[in-house]
């Protein structure tokens, strides 16, 4: 069992009026890939040639036919600032959407480049035989370091709905943590809607709902939407009175500390195994990927405004152990009736 108030999770209950919170949030990067990949690539190009530039000057001229240049030097300077735009790529690339100035300078230079070089090539100044460094240097980068900014600009647009929502998903983990104090909640993090382990969890719900019931424990479920889905499939559960939360962009999972599953842990022997009889035996059913199909789940219960992680998934088919949980809270509380009892000015 983990508190939440200790460590890294002590963000959850602290931060729920503050602002700074909200604001690093929503500039926080979205898990992308082609962008960094992209720019992972532009900046080693771009240091290999400088590199090229530096230590062997005179091989660009030689492969272009041109006459070597009489202050090699100058073209060793260019290179070394080549270079360095490659070093501020690789930089950009951890975190697209802070550094996005560095794309946005080497965009720019990508395109007045060929169009200084168009504009004043002359038999007699710049030949036409060195175009073709053109086309690596510049016009190749054109389209992804474009798509690249149009997302960051995207994601700009869209922060102030990010920071509204993220406001509301830590106002109700708030307002869990506050009811708490007269009722215990367990609030489960389950997979997207169509993985089969996330139905496995309404399946061992539904089935102990009475004694949850009866041990006084409201349930609420976060999922990854949509909402509409979510009620359906809790319905044909018979969980009709249980809670639901929609974290579409996985905001209260990651503040929570529930990781991501790597290929292994998504797709692994083990996985597999408890696939089959979740499917065939349990009859829990699949359906079509609707969130984030990597993100890992838990179980946080809320006791006396604490929360607790009590389960945190280690694969996509870590299962937690509702029975063996309500077993020890019933013996917890059959304990402290009998306490009680013998103690009655206690």
């Amino acid at each position: 069992m983990k508190d939440l108030q200790v460590d890294h999770h002590s963000t959850v209950s602290r931060l729920a009026t503050t602002d700074t919170l909200y604001v690093h949030r929503a500039w926080k990067p979205p898990v992308i890939g082609w962008p960094q990949i992209v720019l992972l690539i532009a900046g080693i190009y771009n240091i290999c040639f400088g590199a090229w530039a530096v230590f062997f000057p005179e091989h660009y001229f030689i492969l272009s036919g041109i006459a070597l240049p009489e202050y090699p030097a100058l073209w060793q300077c260019i290179g070394m600032i080549v270079g360095l735009y490659g070093l501020a790529y690789l930089i950009a690339s951890t975190d697209i959407l802070r550094y996005w100035p560095i794309v946005f300078i080497g965009f720019m230079g990508k395109i007045l480049g060929p169009l200084g070089y168009f504009f004043n090539v002359t038999p007699h100044s710049m030949p036409e035989a060195g175009a073709w460094l053109l086309i690596t240097n510049d016009l190749v980068w054109w389209i992804p370091f474009f798509l690249i900014l149009l997302k960051v600009w995207q994601s700009h647009r869209n922060g102030n709905k990010n920071i509204g929502r993220e406001k509301e998903l830590l106002a109700q983990f708030e307002s869990l943590r506050s009811s708490s104090f007269e009722r215990p909640t367990l609030l489960f993090f389950v997979r997207h809607l169509g993985c089969t382990f996330c139905r496995q969890v309404f399946k061992d719900i539904s089935a102990e709902r009475e004694r949850l019931r009866g041990a006084g424990i409201q349930v609420v479920i976060v999922h990854m939407g949509p909402t509409e889905r979510a009620l359906k499939m809790i319905k044909s559960f018979n969980l009709d009175q249980v809670e639901l939360i929609e974290d579409p962009r996985c905001f209260l999972y990651e503040l929570c500390g529930f990781s991501k599953a790597s290929l292994w842990r998504a797709f692994g022997v083990r996985v597999l195994r408890k696939a089959v009889p979740a499917l065939c035996v349990e009859r829990c059913g699949v359906g079509y990927l609707s969130g984030d199909g990597f993100q890992l789940g838990g179980v946080i219960h809320f006791t006396n405004g604490r929360p607790n992680i009590i389960h945190e998934q280690s694969d996509v088919s870590d299962r937690f152990d509702i029975k063996s949980f309500l077993g020890r809270e019933e013996g917890e509380a059959r304990s402290s009736i009998s306490t009680e009892l013998k103690d009655p000015n206690g």
